[in-house]
């Protein structure tokens, strides 16, 4: 008849042998990864993407141990910057145009007047030659509408030219 003791003895003794080797896993030789996966399944999930042994060859997998490494090249990447919706802010202009240059991060605090983008469009250059001319023309229409009024005022021109000169003007301040 076996005691207590010695039951409980040989389970704990079985018990941690279970362990043991559960552990340790098996002592051959390790298989590689990609022999492990099914050759015909690709599986995608929340945690990755699982690919068979023909795309491991194609894609020219190497397995390794991790390295650290520092990049001795430039990366060139195409990208947006992201904003929460709160901090989100909608800038229109009336005209298009290319963007040249920008100063702006993400994160970055914006003051009131601050340049935010350079931009190109040959439209540009058109409204400044107007903008000039039209000022130019009013110089010389305000000066015109001055000297009606004094011709007028001493009764040397007729009031139709006081008020054609006097329409011009308005029509171009406008």
């Amino acid at each position: 008849m076996i005691s207590l003791k010695k039951i409980i003895a040989i389970a704990f003794f079985g018990f941690a042998a279970l362990q043991y080797t559960a552990c340790n896993g098996p002592k051959g030789p390790k298989e590689n990864v990609a022999n492990k996966i099914d050759s015909t399944a690709k599986q995608e999930s929340e945690n990755g993407v699982w690919l068979n042994k023909a795309e491991y060859k194609s894609v020219g997998v190497i397995y390794g141990k991790v390295e650290i490494k520092k990049l001795s090249t430039t990366l060139k990447v195409n990208g947006t910057i992201e904003v929460s919706p709160e901090d989100a802010v909608s800038i229109t202009i009336p005209y298009g145009g290319i963007v040249r240059s920008t100063s702006l991060l993400e994160g970055k605090h914006i003051n009131k007047g601050e340049r935010l983008a350079t931009l190109a469009n040959p439209e540009f250059i058109q409204l400044q030659q107007d903008y000039l001319d039209h000022k130019s023309q009013l110089e010389y229409l305000k000066i015109e509408y001055e000297r009606q009024q004094q011709l007028a005022g001493e009764n040397i021109n007729a009031k139709k030219t006081l008020q054609k000169a006097k329409a011009d003007y308005q029509s171009m301040l406008v």
